[in-house]
C-alpha cells in the first residue's frame, strides 16, 4: 500500500508536470487586432513647386490637424509640369509606406471652406473641402501648398430642393411639395412673359390711341377754321362795295369824302326812263333836276 501510495503520487507530478510543459510548448497564434480609426485624422491634397518651377501635385497624411511635415505622402499621376485638375474629376494616389490608395471624388469648384466632394481610403469615408494654405509642408525638394482638406466630418445636408426631387414619396405628396415649392420661388418665369407681353401690346395700344385722338382733334380745328374764314369772305362780298345789294333811298353815303343826301325830289315829280322808275344822283357840281 505504501509503495502504490507513492507509486500514485509520483504519477499525479508526472502528469502535472506534462501538463505544464504542453502548455508552455503550445504555440502561440496571432490574436487580429483592430485598429481604431483616428477621428481627426486629415489628408491633403496639394498642389507643389519643386526646382526650376517643376509643377506636380501630392496627397499628404496627417493623423491630427495638418500643419508641418506630413506623416506620408502620395504622388499623384499628372502630366509633366502640370498640377491635378482636381476639380469635376475622381483622383487616386498610393502611400507606398502603408500601402494605401486614397481617392478623392471632387465636384465643381467652390468657395473657400465649402464642401468639395468626398474621399476614401478603403478604411472609411472622409469629407473633402476647399481649404488654401500656401506652403503647407516641403516634401522632396517641393513646397507644397494645400488646396483641399478631407476629413471625417459629417457632409452638409442636401438642400430643400435636391430632398423634394429625390423623395420617394407618393406621385400626389411629392407633386405637392413640388408646387409649394415653386409657388415659395414666386411666378413661373411663363407667367412673367406673358405678363411682360402684355404690358408692352397695352402701352402699344395707348399710344395709338392717343396718336388717332390728336389727328382727329387737328383735323377737326382745321375744318373750324376753314369755316371761319369761309364766312368772313361771304360776308364781305354781299355788304361790300361792288356787291349788288340794294341801298335804302334814306340812308346817308359818302361821297368825295363828302356827306351828300341821295334824296329823290319827290314821288310827284319822279321821271320815267325806259319804263322803269328810277331816280338820278346828281353830279358834284350840278344840281339835281327833274327827268326831260
Amino acid at each position: 500500500m505504501g509503495r502504490t501510495g507513492a507509486r500514485g503520487g509520483a504519477l499525479t507530478k508526472t502528469c502535472s508536470a506534462f501538463r505544464i510543459a504542453s502548455t508552455l510548448c503550445r504555440p502561440v497564434l496571432p490574436t487580429a487586432r483592430l485598429v481604431s480609426r483616428a477621428d481627426n485624422e486629415h489628408v491633403v491634397l496639394a498642389d507643389c513647386r519643386g526646382l526650376n518651377n517643376a509643377f506636380s501635385s501630392q496627397m499628404a497624411y496627417y493623423p491630427g490637424n495638418p500643419r508641418g511635415a506630413p506623416q506620408d505622402v502620395a504622388v499623384v499621376p499628372t502630366p509633366d509640369g502640370q498640377y491635378s485638375l482636381w476639380v469635376d474629376t475622381t483622383t487616386s494616389g498610393l502611400f507606398t509606406t502603408t500601402g494605401v490608395t486614397f481617392t478623392a471624388v471632387l465636384g465643381p469648384r467652390v468657395a473657400e471652406g465649402a464642401y468639395a466632394g468626398t474621399g476614401d481610403n478603403g478604411y472609411g469615408n472622409f469629407s473633402c473641402w476647399a481649404r488654401y494654405a500656401k506652403d503647407l509642408y516641403e516634401w522632396d525638394n517641393t513646397s507644397c501648398s494645400m488646396v483641399y482638406d478631407c476629413d471625417h466630418r459629417a457632409a452638409p445636408a442636401p438642400t430643400t430642393s435636391t430632398a423634394v426631387t429625390t423623395s420617394a414619396a407618393p406621385a400626389a405628396s411629392t407633386s405637392t411639395s413640388q408646387t409649394e415649392v415653386s409657388t415659395s420661388r414666386g411666378l413661373p418665369i411663363g407667367a412673367i412673359v406673358g405678363v411682360s407681353i402684355g404690358s408692352g401690346i397695352g402701352a402699344i395700344l395707348v399710344a395709338v390711341a392717343i396718336f388717332l385722338f390728336l389727328g382727329h382733334l387737328r383735323n377737326q380745328r382745321s375744318k373750324d377754321a376753314g369755316e371761319e374764314t369761309g364766312a368772313a369772305r361771304g360776308s364781305l362780298a354781299t355788304t361790300g362795295s361792288g356787291s349788288g345789294g340794294w341801298q335804302n333811298p334814306q340812308v346817308m353815303h359818302e361821297m368825295d369824302s363828302q356827306w351828300r343826301g341821295s334824296e329823290m325830289p319827290s314821288e310827284s315829280k319822279m321821271g320815267e326812263l325806259d319804263g322803269n322808275p328810277r331816280a338820278e344822283l346828281h353830279a358834284p357840281d350840278e344840281q339835281p333836276h327833274g327827268p326831260d
